[in-house]
């Protein structure tokens, strides 16, 4: 071979080679919409603490509403201060006036029901709201295959 030919070879090589370049920066420069976040830049998921409801049972009350009375356990009804309990006065001469006898008097924090309204403020009919969630029952956070753009490379 002689040297023209050979030149002529590299020249043609070099500029294969930089039509293979060109080429592939213009692949790698365009961009497609990102496949796990639909081009959105960000993924919903249902949240895992409240399964997508929005609110949770009440650790308080167990998802009652309503506990047990404090002072006289849920019973409804307390001894008697007056008697004592024994539901006589005057060494057991007359029937308690305030107990009329029995012993026990109705509970004065509960009303004689056993129950109290559930203490936490955030408490409605038992549920709260989700805190992970704010409520909503979803979860929202940026995409990380295309960073929250919604095109990838």
């Amino acid at each position: 071979m002689c040297s023209k030919e050979i030149s002529k070879n590299v020249l043609f090589m070099r500029m294969n080679v930089l039509v293979l370049l060109f080429s592939f920066s213009s692949f790698a420069m365009s961009q497609r919409t990102c496949g796990r976040c639909d081009g959105t830049g960000e993924l919903v998921e249902h949240c895992a603490y409240c399964k997508g409801y929005g609110e949770k049972y009440c650790s308080t009350c167990g998802g009652y509403g309503v506990r047990n009375c404090g002072f006289c356990s849920g019973s409804g009804s307390m001894r008697c201060n007056y008697c004592r309990g024994r539901g006589t006065v005057n060494n057991g001469t007359e029937y308690c006036p305030k107990c009329e006898g029995y012993g026990n008097v109705s509970c004065s924090n509960c009303s004689g029901s056993g129950k109290v309204p559930c203490p936490s403020r955030d408490c409605y009919d038992g549920k709260v709201q989700c805190r992970q969630c704010n409520g909503t029952g979803l979860h929202r956070w940026r995409c990380p295959n295309c960073r929250g753009t919604g095109q990838v490379r």
